[in-house]
């Protein structure tokens, strides 16, 4: 099965089989599979701690700040190779490098260098798949479907943060509070990716696979007209600035809800697990609505739909420093809700942008640039997060700056207008 879309330069019909669908759910799987492996060791660090014989905080920077670190350098690589390696080779590579590091560390036991290695090789498994979603949306998809691709790899992101959450406690239990054992079953995903990856080269070609023929002379050109123009750089900094409030709010914020008085609001681990699960089941929903609201609301207006995004976070992330929310919780849990649903829209609405108005053969290496520069905002973000939790005694000063950072976000929104130099 195939449908005729018309071609949106209008010079013929493109037929767009129903194969599609099948790479969509793979490209799904793999992402998914991704943030299950890297969120994995983030609730079981004091008993990684323990078993290594070293701190929580060397710790947490080895099984978690590693990964902040090596996955967007991975990114940006990435999408430097995808278009000419292959959705499907890449989706292999990104998986394999998932699975093996995963499956090789009961081997390894508590040696310390050798888990080091094993988490540096890991995050190596983002770039591949992050890379591979942009190129799919604007080889395999419709204009009007680009969106709805984007948005839903930020929904199978959030999914795979929900499952490892579940997941490793349970394989904790499972393999008996064993973690080495614990971490190989969190390859059982990316196994899955791999083994669906396998069946892609079965499938039909790609309806404008014939880009790929174009001489390496034309696309290095296309390159430099890309980054030269300003809106190149704009997505950069959109990328970045979603990014540092991103992690700012699942980082610092449960932290602002279970500590005591007066340094957060005093509601215990249980209460802030249930706040900060609102929020993640609403950016979910929020990742996943963005393909019909993006076209049929914005009318594919990057511009306006990154603003509204940015606006409304700010408003809402802000409004939880303030009493009559926080003491309500008839008004927090929706509040959260909220800014979850608006945030999740503008990492795939740049995506969609860049499949939309930039040729297909420059879709991976633009995403993998403006989201692995972005990926590096974490750093940042939670320094800046931590040094003004310790100077001031409380979390406001972190909320606020998180509020001006999307505040700014929406000011540069405004710049994000299609190139001049493409009419895709």
């Amino acid at each position: 099965m195939s449908e005729n879309v018309v071609n949106p330069t209008g010079d013929a019909s493109i037929s767009y089989p129903a194969f599609r669908w099948y790479l969509m759910l793979v490209m799904l799987v793999a992402t998914a599979a991704q943030t299950v492996v890297m969120i994995a060791p983030a609730s079981m660090v004091e008993f990684i701690s323990k078993s290594l014989g070293i701190g929580v905080g060397p710790t947490t920077a080895i099984m978690m700040g590693t990964w902040n670190l090596v996955g967007p350098a991975g990114t940006i690589v990435a999408g430097f190779f995808v278009f000419r390696v292959g959705i499907t080779r890449m989706f292999l590579l990104g998986c394999a490098l998932l699975i093996i590091p995963s499956l090789l560390y009961p081997l390894v036991g508590n040696n310390l260098p050798a888990v080091i290695i094993l988490r540096v090789l890991q995050p190596l498994g983002v770039g591949p798949i992050y890379a591979t979603a942009p190129v799919l949306a604007a080889i395999w998809f419709p204009p009007a479907q680009r969106s709805m691709v984007a948005g839903l790899q930020g929904f199978a992101t959030s999914l795979g943060v929900a499952i490892g959450f579940g997941a490793a406690p349970a394989a904790y239990a499972a393999t008996h509070h064993n973690w080495l054992a614990m971490m190989a079953c969190m390859a059982i995903v990316p196994i899955l990716g791999f083994v669906m990856a396998l069946v892609i080269p079965f499938g039909p070609k790609p309806p404008q696979a014939k880009e790929s023929h174009q001489d390496e002379a034309s696309m290095q050109n296309d390159w430099k007209m890309a980054t030269r123009e300003p809106v190149f750089y704009v997505g950069i900094l959109i990328m970045f600035l979603m990014c540092w409030g991103f992690v700012s709010t699942n980082d610092l914020t449960p932290g602002y809800f279970a500590v005591s008085k007066p340094m957060g609001v005093g509601y215990g681990p249980v209460i802030a697990g249930k706040l900060m699960t609102t929020l993640q089941i609403f950016f979910m929903l929020g990742a996943a609505a963005l393909g019909p609201i993006f076209e049929k609301i914005f009318k594919e207006n990057a511009r306006a739909t990154v603003t509204v995004g940015f606006v409304v976070f700010a408003a809402t992330i802000f409004s939880i420093s303030q009493p009559f929310v926080f003491t309500n919780f008839k008004i927090l849990y929706p509040v959260l809700g909220i800014a979850g649903f608006f945030l999740a829209w503008i990492i795939p609405c740049c995506i969609a942008f860049v499949t939309l108005h930039y040729p297909a053969h420059l879709t991976g290496k633009m995403i993998g640039l403006w989201f692995g520069i972005g990926l590096f905002a974490g750093v940042p973000a939670i320094g800046i997060g931590s040094a003004l939790l310790t100077k001031t005694g409380n979390y406001h000063a972190s909320i606020y700056v998180v509020t001006a950072i999307a505040v700014v976000g929406a000011i540069v929104a405004q710049w994000l207008k299609p190139p001049k130099s493409f009419r895709c």
